[in-house]
């Protein structure tokens, strides 16, 4: 599970997220429909979102390849990185913790 369904204020408390069974069919069909395309390699699933301060690394824990909508919420298809594999495996890495554009 990557998107639990329901109603989920933002970081700085001020936005409701609402995951409902419109917006979970929509972001599953807009993320599947972009991963049909032949260069597609996946969105990165990285440990500390990371990929917005160019003054810190990322590292590629694994790659979400496909989505599927549920009544509950919304599951992804990860092609896991040896990082990430290790990192599930291990019990370091368990919680996804999800960004979306305003």
């Amino acid at each position: 599970m990557i998107e639990l369904a329901g109603e989920h204020l933002d970081r700085d408390g001020v936005v409701t997220q609402v995951i409902d069974p419109a917006a979970i069919a929509s972001i599953v069909e807009n993320f599947n429909a972009d991963a049909q395309a032949p260069n597609f390699s996946g969105m990165l699933v990285d440990h500390e979102h990371f990929k917005h301060d160019l003054q810190k690394e990322t590292i590629a824990y694994g790659w979400l390849m496909a989505l599927q909508g549920r009544a509950d919420g919304i599951y992804g298809q990860i092609r896991w990185t040896a990082t990430g594999q290790a990192a599930v495996d291990g019990g370091d890495y368990r919680f996804f913790s999800t960004e979306y554009d305003p």
